[in-house]
C-alpha cells in the first residue's frame, strides 16, 4: 500500500507577507486591488492569506520597479510571468530594458546639459552685483554676459634657490676659488700659513689629473 504525502501550502498573513517582500500592507492592498496580485483568500475571520506563488510573483515586482519600469508595464510582464516559463518573459523584458536605455541615456545627457547650465549660471551670479535694481548681466532676469575664465596657475614644486645655486656650480670651480683666495694670504703669518697649505691640498684634489705622459 502506497501513501502519498499531502502537499502542504504555506499560509501567510498579510504582515507576515509585507515583512517578507519590503512591500507595505496598504501597497498589497493595492496591488490586489488594480490586479497586479490576485486576489487573495480569507480566513473565517475576513484576514487575508497568500501563499508562496504570491512571494514569488512580489520578488518578481521588486525587479521590475527596480529597473524602472511603470505598473502598467510590470502588469504586462506579469502576463508572461504567469505562463510559467521563462523564455517569454525574458523576451518582453528585454524590450523593456532596451528601451529603459534609450530613455536613461537621454536623461543623461540632459542632466550634464543642465549641469553646464547651472554652472555658468552660478559663474554669472558672482561677476556682477549692480547696487541698484537687476540688470541684464546680473544673472538675475537673464542669462547675462558671460562669467570671465578662470584661470588655473601651475605651480611647480621644485628645489629652493639657494639649493639650485649651490647645485649649479661645479666643484672644480668653487675648489679654485678657494685656492686663489687662500693662496693671497698664505704668507700672512704662520697660522695663515697652515690654513695655505690644507687649502692647499684641497686644490689639489678639485684640480684636474696630470697627464700620464708628464708622470
Amino acid at each position: 500500500m502506497k501513501v502519498y504525502a499531502a502537499s502542504v501550502s504555506t499560509s501567510y498573513k498579510i504582515k507576515d507577507v509585507a515583512d517578507r517582500s519590503g512591500f507595505s500592507a496598504a501597497t498589497l492592498r493595492y496591488y490586489e486591488e488594480i490586479g497586479l496580485l490576485p486576489e487573495a483568500s480569507r480566513t473565517p475571520a475576513g484576514y487575508r492569506l497568500y501563499d508562496d506563488h504570491t512571494l514569488d510573483r512580489l520578488a518578481f515586482i521588486s525587479r521590475a520597479k527596480q529597473l524602472g519600469c511603470t505598473l502598467d508595464e510590470i502588469a504586462d510582464l506579469t502576463v508572461a510571468w504567469d505562463g510559467g516559463r521563462c523564455g517569454p518573459v525574458q523576451d518582453r523584458l528585454r524590450a523593456v530594458v532596451a528601451d529603459k536605455l534609450v530613455t536613461a541615456q537621454q536623461q543623461i545627457v540632459e542632466l550634464m546639459t543642465l549641469t553646464s547650465d547651472l554652472q555658468r549660471a552660478a559663474a554669472t551670479l558672482e561677476a556682477h552685483r549692480p547696487d541698484g535694481p537687476c540688470d541684464d548681466s546680473c544673472g538675475c532676469v537673464t542669462e547675462g554676459s558671460s562669467a570671465p575664465a578662470v584661470t588655473r596657475q601651475l605651480v611647480t614644486l621644485g628645489t629652493k634657490p639657494d639649493r639650485v645655486e649651490a647645485a649649479t656650480r661645479s666643484p672644480a670651480r668653487s675648489g679654485h676659488s678657494q685656492c686663489a683666495v687662500d693662496s693671497t694670504s698664505g704668507n700672512a703669518s704662520s697660522n695663515t700659513s697652515s690654513t695655505a697649505n690644507r687649502s692647499k691640498t684641497a686644490c689639489e684634489q678639485h684640480s684636474d689629473p696630470q697627464p700620464r705622459w708628464m708622470s
